[in-house]
């Protein structure tokens, strides 16, 4: 009997239609209990509010941030590529490249009196896998290709997995 005739009805669940999967297996399961389920592989929802602010953000970038940003969009960095004002978790990243699982943070003079939440914030991104490095504005403004360059030899050399 093939999927379209009416004596069929499979259930559904919002778009997808529920088809039951081969060889008996359950829910999920796939060869050699790999999940293959796309509803079990999805990161949770971003928090809406975030998500706004990383807009925003994206929208009014400083000076230094749109300096950096001109030279790691589009692959222009050894072909990888980074995100700007990326949420993760509960917070916002300024620059970030998903297959160096690197985070590039660019601080201003606010950051000189908030090092304590800023020392936080870095522990929790690199128990969750990451590599964090951070420069002044200063640094990204008089020594760009240096900065690049630093960058450049973080995502050649990805921080190991937790």
């Amino acid at each position: 009997m093939s999927a379209t005739s009416p004596s069929l009805t499979l259930p559904r669940r919002g778009r997808e239609l529920l088809i039951p999967p081969p060889f008996g297996r359950g829910w999920g399961e796939g060869i050699e209990g790999r999940e293959t389920s796309t509803r079990m592989n999805k990161k949770p929802p971003t928090n809406p509010t975030l998500l706004n602010h990383a807009r925003e953000m994206r929208q009014q970038p400083t000076e230094p941030e749109r300096r950096l940003w001109h030279h790691l969009r589009r692959k222009q960095l050894d072909g990888f590529r980074f995100r700007r004002q990326q949420p993760l978790g509960a917070y916002i990243v300024d620059f970030y490249c998903h297959d160096a699982r690197l985070i590039v943070e660019v601080d201003g003079d606010s950051h000189a009196f908030q090092e304590e939440y800023d020392a936080e914030r870095t522990a929790w991104l690199e128990a969750e896998g990451n590599h964090v490095i951070r420069f002044w504005n200063k640094e990204v403004m008089q020594n760009l290709d240096g900065v690049l360059q630093v960058i450049l030899t973080a995502c050649e050399n990805p921080f190991p997995p937790p």
